[in-house]
């Protein structure tokens, strides 16, 4: 297994990484911060050429281990080759991928159009398209490649005319959801193996290939974004509900594809769907670059717009993932300044963030001993955040997910002062003081001592009614 430490220069023949990541809590907003994740990728038998086409990327990040998965796919002069690597936050490892290949129905000579993860089983879903148009499904073993491989093209009939492929895993769940045009939804066991029709879609989803799908484990369902449409389609499959719908809302879509990329990701720990709209031509129509982020069922708005390139520019649009473990998103793809094709430049360029900010400071509260007590770390609406850090007295007493801390039965050891630290894509951000004080049956002045002075307030207020 090759390795490749991240470095500062990106060489010729190599595969651009780019990091949208983390800085000091000291760096000023916005926050941009370029971080080299490259290095000289391996193809296999396969040499590039500066004639290469570099195919569609696509990446899934693994729950279990916290490593990024990554596939995608050059053609040479007709030849094809399918690479794998992965990411472990320090940096990238080949995998070698021939035991994998050798058991696909059909030689991939497209590109990988879809990648899921199920961290338990360690079973992945891999979308294969051919370029003849047919398409398949794979599931295997994302720890070992020689497994046997489990084949699902009956998922895509060949012989449909319009196809679509997404693939989905509800990690709540532990089943995957595929979505054809076609063949409507199907949901996919990994502990049994099999597959079971759930709704017909009579031809709902749209057949682009520039279409994207995630999984809101939130609100459990699955978005899908056609983005080659003026403005751009968004669909809502709830599994709950079991329906499928088109909820474009052409007011606040972001602008169409063709010269720009959209990328889709969603973060499977704090919640969140997050749409990264970038230029994949000099000539595109926006002058900068936007990350969105859905509300509602239809809503796309701006968190912030940034340039993610001067000159270099993705050549074909690259893959995305939610490093969930270090809060940030990746994308990775090939980089030319020179060209439409891949060779010979590459840069790494990073999205801007805004940095966690609180709406208001927590606030102080009182409970009485016995009773539960949440306290509140409000982020304001455009605040990414990976996790929030609880502090006691000054000491760390918890780390969270949501910005919700709750003692079910409050006892007089958890009065203290407390603060909030919210860590985020850039940074973190540390909330003001505030108290929580317990209140113990008698101490009716809560100065936390019951003696006289309580006696006398309630003679004094003895046979008032109490509004």
């Amino acid at each position: 297994m090759a390795t490749f430490k991240a470095r500062s220069v990106i060489v010729a023949s190599a595969v651009a990484a780019l990091v949208l990541g983390a800085r000091s809590p000291s760096s000023a907003s916005p926050c941009i911060e370029p971080i080299d994740l490259g290095g000289l990728f391996e193809w296999g038998q396969v040499a590039p050429t500066a004639q290469s086409n570099l195919l569609p990327f696509r990446m899934a990040f693994d729950a279990a281990t916290g490593e990024t998965h990554a596939f995608g796919m050059i053609d040479v002069d007709g030849q094809s080759a399918v690479g794998a690597w992965r990411w472990d936050g320090f940096e990238w490892s080949a995998r070698d991928t021939s035991p994998l290949v050798a058991q696909f129905q059909s030689p991939p000579t497209a590109n990988i159009s879809g990648l899921a993860i199920d961290p338990a089983t360690r079973v992945a879903a891999l979308l294969v398209r051919t370029v003849n148009g047919l398409e398949f499904a794979y599931a295997f073993n994302i720890d070992d490649f020689s497994a046997p491989l489990i084949p699902l093209g009956l998922i895509f009939d060949p012989a449909a005319a319009a196809r679509s492929r997404y693939v989905a895993f509800a990690s709540d769940e532990g089943a995957f959801y595929f979505f054809n045009q076609t063949s409507g939804v199907i949901r996919f066991d990994p502990q049994t193996g099999v597959l079971t029709p759930v709704l017909a879609t009579d031809g709902l989803l749209p057949p682009s290939l520039e279409s994207e799908c995630v999984y809101d484990r939130d609100e459990r369902r699955v978005v899908i974004v056609e983005s080659i449409a003026n403005p751009p389609r968004t669909f809502i499959y709830s599994l709950d509900s079991n329906t499928l719908v088109e909820t474009t809302n052409p007011a606040t879509a972001p602008p169409p594809g063709g010269t720009l990329a959209h990328r889709l990701v969603a973060n499977q720990s704090t919640g969140g769907v997050f749409l990264v709209v970038f230029r994949l031509a000099a000539s595109a129509p926006l002058p900068t670059d936007a990350l969105y982020r859905l509300s509602g069922d239809a809503n796309w708005s701006i968190l912030d717009t940034f340039t993610l390139s001067g000159s270099a520019l993705f050549v074909g649009a690259p893959a995305a993932s939610f490093d969930e473990r270090a809060g940030q998103i990746i994308l990775a793809g090939g980089w030319s300044a020179s060209g439409p094709n891949f060779f010979p430049d590459f840069r790494n360029q990073a999205i801007l963030f805004e940095a966690p900010q609180f709406a208001a400071p927590p606030a102080s509260v009182s409970v009485a001993e016995g009773q539960p007590a949440t306290l509140v770390a409000l982020p304001s609406a455009n605040s990414l955040y990976a996790s929030v850090v609880w502090r006691k007295n000054g000491h760390v007493l918890t780390t969270t997910g949501i910005p919700l801390l709750t003692i079910p039965s409050v006892s007089a050891s958890d009065a203290g002062v407390y603060s909030a630290e919210m860590v985020g894509l850039c940074g973190s951000s540390v909330s003001q003081d505030f108290t929580l004080t317990v209140i113990c049956p008698g101490d009716t002045d809560a100065n936390g001592v019951i003696n006289f002075s309580d006696l006398n307030s309630v003679l004094t207020r003895f046979g008032q009614t109490c509004h």
